[in-house]
């Protein structure tokens, strides 16, 4: 009997503290998860953009073409732009293979003079730029 009475008991505070944690979790989600995205504005995208540090950047412009800003090993060929999502389409240069691929970044936040995104694969870095 107090076998039962303390495999009852014990399942019901292992229930309890899971609830709570599952609870917990949800109230520390960040609230630009939670927050409704303005569209993009492409018409802001377009010009050159630098970063501040070392002054590298691309420049995206109409039609789908881009190109790199004082980048020794990277040109820019092309971009797209999917919801929030900038693609950029490059070639690694000064290399006896050269490499084309996309690198995806999600717009963090973008005005006429200001933009700053974040490498798909690494949500949690931001980059800012500034625009030339």
């Amino acid at each position: 009997m107090y076998k039962i009475l303390i495999t009852l008991f014990l399942i019901f505070i292992v229930t309890g503290c899971n609830k709570n944690t599952s609870d917990k979790l949800s109230e520390k989600k960040p609230d630009s998860l939670n927050k409704v995205e303005r569209p993009v504005n492409q018409e802001n995208l377009f010009g050159k953009w630098v970063n501040n540090s070392d002054h590298m950047g691309f420049e995206i412009k109409i039609g789908g073409k881009a190109a790199s800003i004082n980048m020794a090993t990277l040109d820019y060929n092309k971009w797209m732009l999917k919801g929030h999502k900038l693609i950029l389409n490059s070639t690694s240069k000064g290399v006896s293979n050269p490499v084309t691929m996309d690198e995806v970044f999600l717009i963090r936040e973008l005005s006429p003079t200001a933009l700053i995104v974040s490498p798909s694969e690494s949500p949690s870095e931001w980059w800012s730029y500034t625009k030339k």
